[in-house]
């Protein structure tokens, strides 16, 4: 190409009247133009090879994952027949009490990624909440602090953080008591905490409840205040009868429901829609109630 170029130059200009310098101008013009284009060949194969390397290392990725994915169902298909055969033997037994953890480490991580895929499936619709209780129940240990940490999380997906709140009250108390107790020093999940124990109905886990009694949030005190009586604690008796007086209607019409259970259905006269002048003598009433039978109502 370089020869016939130079040809094509020399004959246009007629050889025998270029000068030296024309000719290695024109010389030096088709030397650049041979280098661009081996550079820009150059850089295409480069670009290609490239190309090539990234696509067949996203394929062994993707391989990979597979794996890791078949691997993780196979175990959690494992898991699951275990969970099966323990609920069968504790069934035959009459044994009520969880399976105890297992202390080999591996075994433990297996049951935490078998606790999680449980509550992702719970999450996803796939199980339904009676489906998942026996599911972590010999796993409660590991399934009680999961399950709290997912609560965090369910903030916006209210119908799954109910489901959470109701297999945590279907663990055993030993299982949930010490979770349960940092949750509720946490903003943002110690309503649910409080919820929980109420929904156990635990004597043992409302006491856990009792130092909350003093809070300063309104809402959160009435809810520990239902809870302790749910629980057979009457230290959440004085607590619905403060509520009374709150400034809020749905607070009042709370804490009245909660009482008159307690009372056959009796309510003094106290309307939740009335000012606080027109349920005076009703709250004093309940005051006396308190000190004349509430404080010893559940003993």
């Amino acid at each position: 190409m370089k020869k016939l170029v130079m040809a094509l130059a020399l004959a246009s200009a007629g050889c025998s009247g270029v000068e030296q310098r024309d000719f290695e101008a024109v010389r030096d013009k088709v030397d650049k133009l041979e280098l661009e284009l081996k550079n820009k060949n150059d850089l295409q194969v480069h670009l290609f090879n490239e190309l090539v390397q990234k696509h067949t290392g996203l394929g062994d990725r993707v391989t990979q994952m597979d794996v890791l994915l078949r691997s993780l169902q196979a175990t959690s298909a494992q898991l699951e027949d275990r969970v099966k055969a323990l609920m069968a033997s504790q069934k035959n037994t009459g044994g009520d009490a969880p399976v105890a953890a297992p202390s080999d480490p591996k075994k433990r991580e297996e049951i935490i990624l078998f606790v999680k895929a449980k509550l992702n499936e719970l999450r996803q619709g796939k199980i339904k909440t009676e489906d998942a209780v026996p599911l972590l129940l010999p796993y409660a240990d590991q399934a009680a602090p999961l399950a709290l940490d997912e609560l965090v999380a369910a903030v916006t997906n209210f119908d799954y953080a109910k489901q959470l709140e109701t297999i945590l009250s279907k663990l055993p108390s030993d299982s949930v008591k010490v979770p349960l107790q940092a949750a509720l020093k946490q903003r943002g999940l110690r309503e649910s905490a409080a919820r929980i124990i109420g929904q156990t109905k635990a004597p043992d886990l409302g006491k856990l409840l009792e130092e909350h009694g003093e809070s300063n949030d309104e809402d959160f005190k009435l809810l520990v205040g239902e809870s302790l009586v749910l629980c057979k604690n009457a230290k959440g008796l004085p607590i619905l009868i403060i509520s009374l007086r709150s400034g809020e209607v749905t607070n009042r019409t709370i804490a009245i429901a909660a009482l008159k259970k307690l009372a056959q259905h009796q309510d003094f006269g106290y309307r939740p829609a009335a000012t606080h002048e027109q349920n005076a003598t009703a709250v004093k009433s309940w005051e006396e109630w308190y000190e004349k039978g509430g404080k010893t109502i559940f003993d």
